[in-house]
């Protein structure tokens, strides 16, 4: 074979391996990726919800936002609104109701393909289907802690106080270093931001900040440092049963 014809031969193979890479990489038109799957999933949960099957109006259906939050496994927190024909929340067959166009909003969140936790209004359990408890005299960004135990939801401040004793105990770095006696806390939510909240804890040396989806049974995600910049750096989860999970 002449020189010539071995080089355009050459040519045509690489551009052939190349178009191949390409077509490899690009996505098919049937992929849908994890973030979408979970927002289909919460409007299917909403759409199948008793309050939206007794009045809800089709068209009004929307969602307004998805939080990607970065813990393990990865949650997604997706907030949907939507108007019914009349007030009050699931099926209401029976009932006396005021007629006056009603607008809800759903935050529904998604761990691993299925919905854990749905609140709709900040006063109903849509996965129980009951009111949930209000306090007035508490934060409404922060997690309620009940007083039975089967229903007790892990509150942040006991999230930073478990991440801070598992990376004394399991890091060399921080032999001989304890915990501080007390925090000073600072909320880092941006204002106007729904559906997460994110606190920083400060106290000698440590700096701690926590953040989670505002729903039922929060997992925290938590970043931790001690001794400024160059010191000691960490990140991780803290779940509802207190596993601390050090985040790769």
């Amino acid at each position: 074979m002449k020189p010539k014809s071995i080089i355009v031969l050459t040519i045509v193979l690489a551009l052939a391996l190349t178009a191949m890479s390409l077509n490899a990489a690009r996505p098919t038109g049937n992929e849908v990726s994890e973030a979408d799957a979970a927002i289909e999933l919460a409007l299917e949960f909403v759409r199948h919800s008793p309050t939206y099957l007794f009045d809800g109006v089709y068209e009004t259906v929307k969602v307004v936002d998805t939080l990607i939050m970065e813990s393990y496994p990865v949650q997604y927190v997706v907030t949907i609104e939507f108007d019914s024909r009349h007030a009050g929340f699931g099926d209401r067959t029976g009932q006396v109701l005021a007629q006056v166009m009603t607008s809800h909003k759903a935050g529904v969140k998604v761990v691993d393909g299925e919905v854990v936790a749905a609140i709709l209004d900040d006063v109903w359990d849509m996965v129980n289907q009951e009111e949930m408890e209000v306090f007035n005299d508490v934060d409404p960004d922060a997690p309620v802690v009940h007083d039975n135990p089967a229903t007790t939801i892990l509150p942040p401040e006991r999230a930073v106080e478990l991440a801070v004793e598992y990376v004394i105990l399991n890091f060399r770095e921080l032999d001989g270093v304890s915990a501080p006696e007390s925090w000073e806390v600072e909320d880092l939510t941006p204002q106007g931001l729904v559906g997460a909240s994110k606190r920083k804890f400060t106290g000698d040396s440590w700096t701690v900040e926590a953040s989670w989806a505002v729903v039922w049974k929060p997992v925290y995600t938590v970043e931790i440092n001690h001794g400024g910049e160059d010191g000691f750096h960490w990140k991780g989860t803290v779940d509802q049963d207190e596993n601390v999970i050090e985040m790769e």
